[in-house]
């Protein structure tokens, strides 16, 4: 086994399979923090959190998107991620991201006992998540 084994992700929303693709190392959005797989990973099943879902294919080269949370079924030769949305670099709005941000950082700063507090954090997060892929 080496670092450069390739093993296959395969990605699954409501709509179905999004992605499927052969890669060689992984980085998922544990609860815990980031999980990082490559092949003959210990199997296991994982909790993932809102955030930046990454690969390196067999070329090398690294694609990075976002997701709202799902589970992951690690396997020696594969992964199969289960979630509700997925968004590619590419499909990211710049500034739907950023206002976004600007409306849940302003419920926050509100402090208004209306607002559920945990529904603007976790707001703020995404946006922040999906800004960040757009300047990576």
């Amino acid at each position: 086994m080496s670092l450069t084994d390739a093993f296959t992700l395969n990605v699954i929303t409501p709509d179905g399979e999004v992605l499927s693709k052969s890669i060689t190392y992984l980085r998922l959005p544990g609860l815990s923090g980031e999980i990082g797989i490559i092949s003959n990973h210990t199997e296991s099943i994982s909790i993932l959190g809102s955030g930046r879902l990454s690969y390196d294919d067999e070329s090398g080269e690294e694609s990075a998107y976002f997701i709202r949370e799902g589970i992951a079924h690690i396997q020696q030769d594969k992964v199969l991620v289960l979630t509700p949305f997925i968004d590619s670099e590419e499909s990211i709005d710049s500034s739907r991201a950023t206002q976004s941000l600007k409306v849940a950082q302003e419920r926050l700063d509100a402090k208004d006992p209306s607002i559920d507090d945990d529904r603007a954090r976790a707001a703020l997060k995404r946006a922040t998540i999906r800004l960040s892929l757009l300047s990576d």
